[in-house]
C-alpha cells in the first residue's frame, strides 16, 4: 500500500482532493437548499404577503404536494377565483378535497359552501350538516353560523347548542 501511494504525483493528490471538496460542497449545497413543506408554506405566505407571487406560487406548490392543508386550502381558493393563476375549477376541488381530508376547517366548510352553490352536484343536506359540524367543531365562525341557520326549524336543540358555543367563541376572543 505505501508503495502505491508513493507512486501517485501530487497532481493526482490535488485532484482528488478537489473532488472530495466539490462532493462535501454538493452535499451541503443539496442540504441547505432542501426545505421542508412548511418551511415551504411559511415562505410562501411572505411572499404572498410581500406581493412576490411568481416566488409565492412556486413555493405555494411545494408545500401543498408536501401535503400542508393550509397551502392546499389557499391553492384551491386561488384557483377557485383565477387569483394570481387561471381559474380551474377542477384544480381548485382537487386541492380543496386535499385539505378538508386532513380536516382543515376552512377546507370543510369551503367544501360545504360549493355543495349549496351546486359546484358538487347533487348532495345531501345531511352532507352538508356533517362538513359543517366538523368545522365548526375545529372553530370556523362561518361554520357555527351556517349550522344555526341550516338547523333553524329542523332541529332546535342543535341550533341552540351552536348559538351558545358562537357566544362563547365571540365572548372568548372578546367581540
Amino acid at each position: 500500500m505505501r508503495q502505491r501511494i508513493s507512486n501517485l504525483k501530487p497532481t493526482h493528490l490535488i485532484v482528488a482532493a478537489l473532488i472530495v471538496s466539490l462532493i462535501v460542497v454538493g452535499g451541503i449545497i443539496v442540504h441547505v437548499s432542501f426545505k421542508t413543506p412548511m418551511e415551504y408554506a411559511a415562505l410562501a405566505q411572505t411572499q404572498l404577503h410581500e406581493k412576490n407571487y411568481r416566488a409565492a406560487l412556486k413555493n405555494l406548490t411545494k408545500a401543498a404536494e408536501g401535503g400542508m392543508a393550509e397551502s392546499q386550502y389557499t391553492w384551491a381558493v386561488m384557483y377557485d377565483g383565477g387569483d394570481k393563476i387561471p381559474e380551474n375549477r377542477a384544480l381548485a376541488l382537487k386541492w380543496m378535497k386535499a385539505a378538508a381530508d386532513q380536516d382543515y376547517p376552512n377546507a370543510l366548510y369551503a367544501i360545504g359552501v360549493w355543495m349549496q352553490r351546486g359546484y358538487m352536484g347533487d348532495y345531501q343536506p345531511a352532507d352538508l350538516m356533517i362538513l359543517y359540524e366538523r368545522a365548526a367543531e375545529k372553530g370556523n365562525i362561518n361554520a357555527i353560523t351556517g349550522l344555526i341557520a341550516l338547523y333553524d326549524g329542523e332541529n332546535p336543540d342543535r341550533q341552540a347548542y351552536w348559538y351558545r358555543q358562537l357566544q362563547e367563541r365571540k365572548n372568548k376572543n372578546g367581540h
